[in-house]
Order: structure tokens, then C-alpha cells, then sequence
């Protein structure tokens, strides 16, 4: 790319929504990471601003363990492609200690050094945030913002282009969505002049950018080596490289034994692959690297020769599924290895949007059918498998799943007909609020009000209305109405009102927004957030303090009273002629000013640092002392300057010294002596914090002293003192039986003791459980049982048991504080697994918080310990099968868990490369080319056409006949020639637009997607209403999957069937008609006339069926 090309891009903050520079990206933090997509122009600012800038250094993390040390002058590191950088590791976390170790060895030669790191957004979410965060908390997230007209425009300036031919050819080739892609929208600016009188699609505009680095030459000897081999071999074999890359998860190969590498490649028909044509390939441009690291100058281009080569392979959808796919969707990697498939050959969309429609979210080229069928597929898909969209919404968000402007107008209908409003889901409702951000209609915003109409819990409600946020001026006045209307004003925490807050402010009368900031008390209260407290003029500020000041009934907590008076002070200038001190003192109390110093050391004062006593009073001698007005200027202003706290904690002793088990043992001796001695914290630091530090050379000695000590004293030991000793007995897996002797004793009260059964050994604990309490079905219980206990359908015992097993399981917490879960789950069988998960859910069928029978505590030790069985499921591949059981579980919470879990493992699963070489070398060798990869609509016409011409000498029969008995004919007919077809199945639209219509038959594919529907009506005379009708119905309602080609069979019952025909092929009321004459026509029997519509053929089959004798 040339310099003058380039475009500093703007980049938008997560957390704000603000948009910046790329300067100040680098100066906000010191690491940034900006998200984006492929060819978002991520790496292409890095560079730019390497040149720029001698004090950086640009760094790929693919390679980031070639790397000398940055020298002590380098200021900022450009960490470049972490994404691609997984492909050459064996194992995500392997990459995560690379990168980590990488940034804490620049860090020790300059300090202060700054790290700008690219990632894609689900890499940075799934694998590399929460180990950067720990490195920095303060770490700032950024997405690159897509080029906008302005930043078009300025680069068509730059290379001297006539803006109106630029736009034109984009607009007229359907090209607007591929000027996210910076290296699509620099080819084209570059290639204008060629371009803009011809009709390109998306994926030729790939192809002439493949063809113009293959054909780079650079010297003589280059020109006669691009003479031995021809341009389309070269691209079928650089596609076999791709796809080889591609499978094999790497970036880059080595070509050292080049010949050897072209043995390992995948057979393509028709084209002989060598080491000679394989390095005459990598010298070209289409390639960067020394040998040992070969690679594609972009991985857009690696990504677009996969599909290339899947459709030049002819690969059937069976096989593309099992290539690229589990049983639930695709696999995320190859997300735009299917978006370029289905560019190059339309033909695959409608299955691959049936089976995984969330693949399509960067879809650049979707016309109105095409965004039609998507959104009935994302419709269809949620209703069914709502854990689809669990945790996916920023990835969603600003996608082609949600900007379908072609449909907008056709949205609702398409919406009722396939979704009921009374029954949405919590997760398609996420969906619909979505699509109205950037969809947005009065009638849509009408459905969405409809749907929170329909729930008649309020609490569920609110938790819908807080799903999604919508930037609309409109919407956000009708939603703070509904929840004023609805008494809902005291549900939130904060973040909703919040967003409502700043989406009307300064829009309408700010004295309809202060009941937000007044009823706002949760820990996300706008009151809570010095920043946006900041942002409030201070004549809105002071219109809240007098509100503030006359509600009687409002209160704010403490940590609101403390921002909400940092806010007055921090403008007193204005305020001092308004607001009395005495008017603040009513505010102030003791608990507030105690807060402080934890408020400053959590950082929130210090953008308040230029409070200063002297700006606040001009005469300090008449300042009342005290006063708490003036005790709290004094108390900050102090804190400020000397920058502590003066109430801070002193460090625990324990905390400044190494731990040895000698220092154990003589404090719990301590404990025993004296059981009044306030030391237990101690043992909870060491739980917490020391125990992997501690040295366990002579654990087994000191866990046999202890043993002897507990045997000894345990009748007369505290209850606090017990769980501290069993804690460090049961660190040694040999205790077990031990434990075990104590619990069977009194199962029913020594249930402690379960405990440290199971942290000592976890899957023996859980056979024992089941032998002893489980299968005995022994009673027990916690506390008096409540009689409305109904809500959990199984028997008591068994409810109790799971709580039994599973709260022992839990965290060992103390003042309200979690340290250490006390199962080892890697050691826990499938079978258990199955036994506590089944157990759980059995108990727990319908609600994820029960309201009566079990205390929240109780219920949070149940949940986090099937929540950390979840988390270990998901981290491994070792129980997939146990996985898919559950699946498919009868109780619908588990088995949609579990698929959410199984989609990850899936993915989890490729990125472990469990698939070899030879497992996907053996399927594209062995593939022979499926010439019906395609339904075949040339022999359905054909069939018909047949079946029609055969019929006609059952025309006596036919002439008497009702459209229906017709129909039946045709049907038999297509089944014999072993069609799947079907009479009137319900499907589509009707024609009001609410319920599903009848179409008269309709063809499936094997795997039960519709192919074809066929619409037939009889016709006596040239009847618009009836043609009409029924081409209505067809081309705009009943096709719901985007079927290429569909029929209309044409019942023609009258003597004149050729003037009625002439008639027909002149009818105005059909889209480009064309009389295909003899060329499939018997005349005085069947003619055959082909209309179309947008992307649909419509086949028109107009059949003599007119009897003399009958008539």
C-alpha cells in the first residue's frame, strides 16, 4: 500500500463509546488493544505509525520469539496479529505465557514502555483478556472504526479520482459493504479507471487482486519463469497451499524440502503440483517470508483460496460440514473461509445459512432475499437453541445479522409469522432490540413494547426492557415513560438509566430526568460515577441539589453523597452564591467522611485533584470548624497532598514472612489452648494466599501429628478450629479413610466432614456418597422444610442429598469472602460427572434462583459448584461424550447448558489439533466431484414438463377436477421419480401476513430444506385477480428460503388454450417474461414461458387440460 494512501483511522473505546486517535490510544494507557476484523486496516496503521515513529517498533507476534530485546529507547511496541499468532502455537495458553513473558521482559529494560496489541474480537475475548488484565487493569479495549465517506473521499483526492465515477461503479456493482475491507477499497481505487465501466462482483475483485500479484515481475529470469506455468494453474495451486495452511492452522510453512511439502499437499483434479511450480509460486508477491516461514501476504487472501479451492474441488455440503463444521455450526476459525464460499458460489448460501446462520455476520454482499432468508434462519435458530446467542451480542452487534435494510419494510410480517410474541425468549428479545438500533421503525419499536406488554412478572420484564440499549432519541423518551408508568423506576442498578440518562440529556426538559438520578441508588448509580456526575452543568447541577433538597423521601448511600459533594466543591465559585454551607452540612455524615480515603485509593478522587481550600472560602478565620462542609474540604485537601491513607490498615504479620507447617502447628496448638484467640483470619490468609508457597517436604510427619491431635481432642474442638485441621489433614490424599471413619459415624450431623472427604479425594468421596446416602436414601436435613416446596419436583431427600453433596463441594468462604473451591473435578469420572449434573438440574428443572426452600447462600454454594463444573467441562476434550448425552437431556435448562458448553469444546477441540493432516488429507483425496452438490432444477423442469405431457391424456379426468385432485396427480408423479415432496404443507406467509400459508407442493432436498415450490391454479380466461394471486404468493411470500428456481403450473381449462397462452406471455403482471417457444413446448399440450424475479427464475408450465367432451 502507498503512503499517500494511508488514513489515520479513528478507534472507539469499549467502555465509552468515545472515539480517538491512534496518538491517543498509545498516551491512554499503557497497554491498548484494538479489535477489529480481518483487512479492518489494523496492521496497516501499525506500520504507518512505525515509520513515523523511530522511538516504536513493530512486532508479529507469530514471531515474537525471533525477537531480540527492544532497546532502552523504544517507547512503544506494535503488537501485531495475535490471531494468527494461535495457528503457530500448540495450545492457546502457550501463546498467552509468549506474549506475557514477552511484555514483562520489555518492561524491565524501559519502564515506561507503551504496547498497542491487534487482535480479532473473539481471540481477544475467549484467550488473552483476563491474563492482560492481570498484567494491567488499567488496559484500555478499542475497535478500529470502519472507513467512513469522509475517509473515502479524502483518499480518492489523494490519487486524483473523479469521486461520482467512484461511487457510481460501488452502487451499481452492490459494493458498499466491502469498504470496510481497506485492501478491497485500495484495489479498487487503484484499478478505477479499469473498472468502472464493467459489472464486478465481490469475489472478482479478489480474483484480479490474486492475478496481480501472481503476474508481479520483478526481473528477466522472473518473466521466463512465469512463462512455464500458466496463471490458472498458478492459482489452483497456490489454492491447495491455502487450503493446506488453512486445515493445518498455520500462518506460515517452511519450504526448505520443498519437494517433500508437495507430496504433503491435497490432490486437485486436472493439475500436477511440484516443487519447481511450488517455488515459482512463493517467489511471487502473492507470498512474503524467507523459507523457513512462507506465507501469504494477507491472510484475506489465504482465507478467499480456501473457498476457492472448496468450490473448484466441487465439495458437497456434507463434506464442507465435515471439514469445516461440528454437529452445531461452524467452527469460528473458518467463519470467512464460508462468507468468501458463499460469494463464489450463491448456491451454497441457503444451505449454509440453515444450518449455522451466525457464520454470515461479515457478510458483505447480501441482496434483499438473501437478508430475508438470513433473518428467518436467525429467527428459527433462537426460538429453537437459545443458547446460540448466549454471550455473543458484542459479536452480533454492528454485524449483518442485525443490518438488513433491504427487509426492513417486510420485517414485521416475516417477524409474527415465524416468532409468537407472547412467548419470546430472553435471548431473541436481546435479538429484536438489537435489529431496532439498526433497523429502527415505529412499527418495530410497537413489537418490541408489545413483547414487554406480554410478561406479566414485572422483575422478568425489567430484566427485558435492560437487555439491550437502543441510541434513539425516540425509543429512550417511550422506555423512561413505560418504566415510570410501570413503577419499574426502583428495579434497575444503574446501567440502563444510566445509558437513558445520556441518550436524552440536553434532548428534552432536564427536570424529566432528575427522578433518574434522584430513585438511581445502586452501586452503578449515575450518582456514583464522579466522570459523569463531571458532565452535568452546574446549572443542572444545582437544579439536582435543590430537587435533592426537597424530596424528603430520597436518600442517597454513602458513596453517592461523597461524588454528589465533590461536585459541589469542585465548582463552589458558582455555587457558593446559590448554596449555603449550612444547605451542605444537612448532607454530610460521619459514614461519608470515613469513606474517603477508601474512595481516593480506589482512584476516584484524583480527578478531583485541584480541589484547594483557598479557591473554596476567601476569609478561613470566619469558617465554622465545625462545620462538616468545612471538617470535609480540610479532610480532602489533607489526603490530596500527603497522598495517604490516615486510617489505613497495618499490614497482617503473617503476610511478611514465609509460612512453614512449623508455623501451622504451633498456631492451631495456640487455638487449642486458648479457643477464645482471635487467630482464624491467620488460617484463611494461609488457605488463601500462602498455601502453594509453603514448604511440604515433611507434609506426611506433620499431617500424622495432626491426626493424633484430632483423634485425641476432637470431642472438645471448636467447630472453626475442626474445619482448620481437617483442612491441612485432608491436603494428603492418603487421609481419606480417616475422614471417612469420622463422617460414617453420623452422616446426618458430621456432614462437615464430607467436605474434606472430597478435597482429599473427590471421585472416591462422591462413590461413597452415593453408596452411603444416595442409594440408602438416608433423611437429611438442614432446617425446618417448607410446605410450599413445590416448585422443585422430586422428593425431599433426594433434594437434600444434592445439597448435601453439593455445598460440600463449594468454596470454603469466611466473611463473606470465597477462597478455595474444595474439589479436585479433574479427577471426578464421567459417570459422576453425569450423577451431579443430572441431580442438580432433576432438582432445579425451571428456575435458575429458587424464591422458598433453600437460602440464597445455600443455593450460591449449589450454583457456583455446578457453575465450576461447567468451567472445567468447557477447558477440555476429554469429556465430549458426555457432553452431547447430556445435549440431548429431557430437562430443556441442562441440555441447553450443554450445548452451549459443546460448542466450545468443539472449538476447543480443532484449536488442539486433534484433526491431523492425514484426517482431512484422506477426505480430499478420496472425493470424488459430486455432480448433484446442487439440487438439479433442470431435470425438476424436466420431470414436470413430462409429468404435464403424460397427464394431458388424462385430460377427460382432469377437465372435472379440483385444483387439489390435480395436485395429487403431480405429487404421485414426483414421488415415483423419487422426489421428497409434499402436498400443502404450511410454510410461508399467508396472504395477511400473520399466520403460515398453504402451498400446493413444495420440494425438499435430503436433508428436509425446501428446493422448490411449485404453485398451481386453474385458469378459464386471462384472470388478473387469480394470477395475481397466486404469482404474489409465490415470489413474495411462500419461498422462505431463498430457492433459485420455482414453479408455476398453470391449469388451463378453456378450447382456446393458444390465444389464452398469447395472452399470458403478454400479461403485464409478471417481472421480464420470456416464451421459451418450442424450445420446451409441445404445442397444442405444454408451453413453457420463464419470468423472474430478483435473484428467483420462475418456471410458468401452462398445461392444456380442455376436454370437448366434457365441456
Amino acid at each position: 500500500m502507498l503512503t499517500n494512501n494511508f488514513i489515520s483511522r479513528k478507534f472507539k473505546n469499549e467502555k465509552t463509546n468515545q472515539c480517538i486517535g491512534f496518538n491517543e490510544v498509545i498516551e491512554n494507557s499503557n497497554i491498548s488493544i484494538v479489535l477489529g476484523e480481518p483487512a479492518s486496516g489494523k496492521t496497516y496503521q501499525f506500520e504507518t505509525y512505525k515509520k513515523q515513529n523511530p522511538n516504536s517498533i513493530f512486532v508479529e507476534l507469530m514471531f515474537i520469539d525471533e525477537e531480540d530485546d527492544i532497546e532502552e529507547s523504544i517507547e512503544i511496541v506494535l503488537l501485531d496479529s495475535i490471531d494468527e499468532a494461535l495457528s503457530k502455537n500448540d495450545s492457546d495458553k502457550a501463546l498467552v505465557r509468549k506474549l506475557t513473558k514477552y511484555i514483562k521482559k520489555c518492561k524491565k529494560i524501559n519502564p515506561n514502555v507503551k504496547f498497542v496489541i491487534s487482535c480479532r474480537y473473539v481471540e481477544w475475548k475467549e484467550i488473552f483478556q483476563d491474563k492482560l488484565e492481570e498484567i494491567d487493569k488499567d488496559l484500555k479495549v478499542y475497535s478500529i472504526e470502519e472507513l467512513n465517506n469522509e475517509d473515502i473521499e479524502l483518499l480518492l483526492m489523494k490519487n486524483y479520482i473523479n469521486k461520482d465515477e467512484f461511487w457510481n461503479f460501488i452502487e451499481k456493482n452492490y459494493l458498499e459493504q466491502l469498504l470496510k475491507n481497506i485492501l478491497m477499497t485500495l484495489h479498487i481505487i487503484n484499478n478505477l479507471t479499469t473498472y468502472k465501466d464493467k459489472q464486478l462482483k465481490y469475489f472478482e475483485i479478489y480474483e484480479k487482486i490474486i492475478e496481480e500479484h501472481l503476474l508481479a515481475e520483478t526481473d528477466n529470469e522472473r518473466k521466463n519463469q512465469l512463462k512455464e506455468i500458466s496463471l490458472y494453474d498458478m492459482v489452483k495451486i497456490s489454492s491447495v497451499v491455502a487450503i493446506y495452511m488453512t486445515l493445518s492452522r498455520t500462518r506460515t510453512v517452511s519450504i526448505e524440502n520443498i519437494n517433500r511439502f508437495a507430496s504433503e499437499l491435497y490432490i486437485l483434479d486436472g493439475i500436477e503440483i511440484t516443487g519447481k511450480k511450488l517455488d515459482i509460486i512463493f517467489h511471487t508477491a502473492l507470498f512474503s517470508g524467507k523459507r523457513q516461514n512462507i506465507r501469504f501476504f494477507h491472510k484475506s487472501v489465504q482465507e478467499y483460496l480456501t473457498a476457492y479451492f472448496i468450490n473448484l474441488k466441487k465439495l458437497d455440503i456434507d463434506t464442507i460440514q465435515k471439514i469445516f463444521a461440528h454437529s452445531m455450526g461452524f467452527y469460528e476459525e473458518f467463519e470467512e473461509v464460508i462468507i468468501y464460499l458463499t460469494n463464489i458460489e450463491l448456491r451454497y448460501f441457503k444451505y449454509i445459512v440453515d444450518f449455522d446462520p451466525f457464520i454470515f455476520r461479515r457478510h458483505p454482499y447480501l441482496l434483499r432475499e438473501e437478508q430475508k432468508t438470513l433473518f428467518i434462519a436467525i429467527l428459527i435458530t433462537l426460538d429453537k437453541d437459545e443458547q446460540r446467542g448466549w454471550n455473543k451480542w458484542e459479536y452480533i452487534e454492528n454485524s449483518s445479522l442485525v443490518k438488513l435494510p433491504l427487509i426492513q419494510k417486510s420485517m414485521i410480517e416475516v417477524l409474527t409469522k415465524f416468532i409468537q410474541l407472547d412467548n419470546i425468549s430472553y435471548v431473541l428479545n436481546v435479538y429484536l432490540i438489537s435489529l431496532l438500533e439498526y433497523n429502527y421503525s415505529k412499527e418495530l419499536e410497537d413489537v418490541i413494547f408489545e413483547i414487554f406488554e406480554n410478561i406479566e412478572d414485572k422483575k422478568l420484564c425489567f430484566e427485558y426492557i435492560g437487555s439491550h440499549y437502543v441510541n434513539n432519541v425516540g425509543f429512550n423518551k417511550r422506555l423512561l415513560n413505560y418504566i415510570f408508568e410501570k413503577d419499574m423506576i426502583y428495579m434497575d442498578s444503574g446501567e440502563l438509566q444510566n445509558y437513558i440518562f445520556f441518550n436524552l440529556y440536553n434532548k428534552i426538559d432536564f427536570k424529566k430526568l432528575l427522578p433518574i438520578l434522584a430513585n438511581n441508588i445502586g452501586v452503578n448509580s449515575i450518582l456514583y460515577y464522579p466522570n459523569i456526575l463531571q458532565r452535568l452543568s452546574n446549572t443542572h447541577l444545582y437544579e439536582l441539589f435543590e430537587f435533592l433538597m426537597n424530596e424528603k423521601d430520597i436518600k442517597l448511600n454513602d458513596e453517592q453523597l461523597v461524588y454528589f459533594l465533590l461536585n459541589i466543591f469542585h465548582n463552589y465559585k458558582y455555587f457558593s452564591k446559590k448554596i449555603s454551607l449550612e444547605s451542605i452540612d444537612k448532607f454530610i455524615t460521619d459514614t461519608s467522611i470515613e469513606l474517603f480515603s477508601f474512595i481516593y485509593h480506589q482512584g476516584a478522587l484524583k480527578s478531583y485533584n485541584n480541589i484547594n481550600i483557598k479557591n473554596l472560602f476567601i476569609n478561613r478565620k470566619e469558617m465554622n470548624l465545625n462545620s462538616p462542609s468545612v471538617k470535609f474540604v480540610f479532610f480532602i485537601e489533607n489526603l490530596i497532598k500527603n497522598d495517604k491513607d490516615p486510617i489505613a490498615n497495618l499490614p497482617n504479620k503473617l503476610e511478611e514472612k514465609n509460612i512453614t507447617l512449623q508455623d501451622i502447628e504451633l498456631k492451631i496448638k495456640q487455638w487449642i489452648i486458648n479457643p477464645e484467640l482471635d487467630v482464624l483470619d491467620d488460617f484463611y490468609i494461609i488457605m488463601r494466599d500462602k498455601i502453594k508457597t509453603i514448604d511440604l517436604t515433611n507434609l506426611d510427619d506433620f499431617i500424622k501429628r495432626l491426626k493424633i491431635l484430632y483423634t485425641e481432642k476432637y470431642l472438645t474442638l471448636k467447630y472453626e478450629i475442626k474445619k482448620a485441621i481437617l483442612y491441612f489433614i485432608a491436603l494428603d490424599k492418603e487421609s481419606y479413610q480417616y475422614l471417612k471413619a469420622f463422617w460414617i459415624k453420623n452422616i446426618e450431623k458430621n456432614h462437615y466432614y464430607l467436605r474434606y472427604m472430597i478435597q482429599s479425594n473427590t471421585n472416591e468421596s462422591i462413590n461413597d456418597f452415593k453408596s452411603y446416602v444416595f442409594q440408602k436414601n438416608i433423611k437429611i436435613s438442614f432446617y425446618k422444610e417448607d410446605k410450599n416446596l413445590d416448585i422443585i419436583n422430586i422428593d425431599t431427600k433426594q433434594r437434600n442429598h444434592i445439597k448435601y453433596l453439593l455445598s460440600n463441594m463449594g468454596y470454603i468462604k469466611i466473611k463473606k469472602r470465597q477462597y478455595n473451591f474444595v474439589a479436585k473435578i479433574d479427577n471426578i469420572s464421567k459417570e459422576n460427572l453425569n450423577f451431579l449434573i443430572i441431580n442438580y438440574y432433576e432438582c432445579f428443572k425451571k428456575y435458575q434462583l429458587p424464591i422458598i426452600g433453600y437460602r440464597l447462600d445455600e443455593y450460591a454454594v449449589m450454583s457456583n459448584s455446578i457453575h465450576e463444573l461447567w468451567n472445567y467441562l468447557e477447558n477440555t476434550t476429554k469429556h465430549l461424550k458426555l457432553l452431547e448425552e447430556l445435549a440431548t437431556y429431557e430437562v430443556k435448562r441442562l441440555s441447553i447448558q450443554a450445548k452451549y458448553i459443546l460448542e466450545k469444546v468443539y472449538n476447543l477441540q480443532l484449536k488442539n489439533r486433534e484433526f491431523d493432516s492425514n484426517y482431512y488429507k484422506n477426505i480430499l483425496d478420496d472425493y470424488k466431484n459430486n455432480q448433484n452438490r446442487f439440487f438439479n432444477y433442470e431435470k425438476l423442469k424436466d420431470d414436470l414438463i413430462e409429468i404435464s405431457l403424460i397427464e394431458t391424456k388424462n385430460r377427460n379426468a382432469i377437465f372435472k377436477e379440483s385444483e387439489d385432485e390435480t395436485n395429487d396427480r403431480f405429487r404421485n408423479a414426483l414421488h415415483y421419480k423419487n422426489y421428497n415432496v409434499f402436498d400443502q404443507p404450511r410454510g410461508g406467509e399467508s396472504s395477511s401476513g400473520i399466520n403460515a400459508g398453504k402451498r400446493d407442493l413444495v420440494v425438499f432436498n435430503s436433508k428436509g430444506i425446501d428446493e422448490s415450490v411449485i404453485e398451481a391454479f386453474i385458469l378459464t380466461s386471462l384472470d388478473s385477480t387469480i394470477i395475481n394471486k397466486h404469482y404474489e404468493k409465490l415470489v413474495k411470500r411462500y419461498d422462505t428460503v431463498g430457492n433459485r428456481v420455482n414453479f408455476i403450473l398453470v391449469y388451463s381449462k378453456t378450447k382456446n388454450f393458444d390465444d389464452l397462452w398469447k395472452k399470458y406471455v403478454k400479461y403485464d403482471g409478471f417481472d421480464k417474461f420470456i416464451d421459451t417457444k418450442d424450445k420446451y413446448s409441445q404445442k397444442d399440450n405444454v408451453r413453457v414461458g420463464i419470468s423472474e424475479y430478483e435473484k428467483m427464475e420462475v418456471y410458468h408450465l401452462f398445461i392444456n387440460f380442455y376436454s370437448y367432451g366434457e365441456a
